[in-house]
């Protein structure tokens, strides 16, 4: 290691055979080639929206729609769906006439080992921002990983450009392996823990090298239950809920944690609701034991934290474990701190929007409706300005990915300006 201005700097040099080859010996390349390595750092980057990366998500949405295996998972069929030259378009829209914008070079991606489709659309929202992509997937095996790949290595091979500019890989925890592409790269993306993003942050970037973290989130639902029970698609709302919930055992910083009951007949909607969701998800969802230990574990742990005021009282639906509830009399924002998953969720009453606020620091991160008007909601945000809750989507909604996330406009941070006076 050497030090620059004060900061360490990794002795890692891409030209450097002894360390490349470390390298080599312990990545595991699933997309792309090393090889295109060197040419990749010498490469011009395109503009936002460029045609070549249009052609090549075109050509991938057709390969994963086409796909039989693709259609067993939703979330790879709206990944599909997101990437069309029609989709692609319709956001470009937002971004027409603005000023003159290019890639800022490589971009290396840390994706979150515990979604599976995560990586795919870090890497897309990249390269429409005009760059070249090194990305690490998930460790943790998902059959949606597979099938998105597949179509990935099917589609490089008729874009040679592209191929040369993408390169996805697997590795353990290795500091050694983040120096090299960290030090490599024009723009880290890390998705992840807190935990992960301080592991990351000890390997050094470049000076001018940008980067962008996506840490610990935690997502709510608010439901009017007067409204709700007047709805005539009481199971269209159970399946977008279990989307939203299930379809990832809660653990995306966008699943719904926190229930937030508003009206006059909440009992009644509450049955109802929950009755509806359990059909689906006795027929769908699959739990292991160790998922149910845990979340009992966190429940008592919960239980443990609370004050008289504000004992919880638990319970699991139809005693099968796969819904558990706990209803709460009063919400800060530590409740979202506890790591509950696999369909354990808090409830809370209130006819007040203004009790959700001790919620609503930066952590917050999605609120998803069920029947709620959005204008008071909105007048809620821009009466109160929380310093969290950078989206509000209808259930079904909050895993549909868009390119500002996190309060980010992506093509906006993963691209450079050039003036021309």
């Amino acid at each position: 290691m050497q030090r620059s201005g004060g900061a360490v700097i990794p002795m890692l040099k891409n030209s450097d055979n002894e360390d490349v080859q470390y390298i080599k010996n312990r990545v595991k390349i699933r997309a792309g080639a090393f090889e295109y390595m060197k040419e990749m750092e010498k490469m011009p980057t395109y503009p936002v929206f460029s045609e070549s990366v249009l052609s090549f998500l075109d050509d991938f949405s057709k390969e994963i729609l086409h796909d039989k295996e693709a259609k067993k998972y939703a979330d790879v069929v709206t990944l599909g769906f997101w990437c069309r030259r029609a989709s692609i378009k319709q956001m470009e829209k937002q971004y027409e006439n603005t000023v003159l914008r290019i890639g800022c070079g490589i971009a290396f991606h840390i994706a979150p080992s515990n979604v599976a489709v995560n990586f795919a659309y870090s890497m897309i929202a990249s390269m429409l921002a005009g760059n070249s992509n090194i990305v690490r997937i998930p460790s943790k095996e998902f059959k949606q990983v597979d099938i998105i790949l597949d179509a990935i290595n099917t589609t490089i091979e008729k874009h040679n450009d592209i191929k040369k500019r993408l390169l996805l890989i697997q590795y353990d925890r290795d500091k050694k392996i983040n120096d090299y592409f960290s030090w490599l790269c024009d723009m880290r993306v890390v998705w992840g823990g807190d935990t992960t993003i301080a592991a990351l942050r000890e390997s050094p970037i470049r000076p001018r090298t940008r980067e962008i973290c996506f840490a610990d989130r935690y997502s709510l639902c608010i439901i009017d239950a007067d409204r709700y029970l007047e709805d005539r698609e009481k199971g269209k709302i159970a399946h977008g809920f279990y989307n939203d919930t299930y379809l990832n055992d809660q653990n995306a910083c966008t699943s719904p944690k926190l229930i937030i009951w508003m009206g006059n007949k909440v009992e009644e909607a509450q049955n109802i609701f929950w009755q509806t969701l359990s059909k689906l998800v006795c027929n769908t969802y699959q739990i292991n034991a160790v998922q149910v230990v845990d979340k009992l574990d966190e429940g008592l742990k919960f239980a443990c934290m609370c004050n008289e005021k504000s004992k919880p009282l638990y319970s699991g639906y139809k005693g099968d474990n796969l819904i558990n509830r706990i209803s709460v009399s009063a919400i800060d924002d530590s409740l979202l701190e506890i790591h509950q998953n696999s369909g354990l969720f808090f409830e809370y009453k209130t006819n007040d929007l203004k009790d959700i606020l001790p919620l609503c620091t930066k952590k917050v991160q999605t609120v998803a409706l069920i029947d709620v008007d959005e204008k008071r909601l909105k007048s809620f945000i821009m009466e109160n300005c929380p310093r969290g809750i950078d989206r509000v989507v209808h259930v079904g909604k909050t895993l549909d990915f868009s390119l500002v996330w996190d309060g980010y406009d992506l093509i906006c941070e993963m691209s450079r300006i050039i003036t021309i006076l």
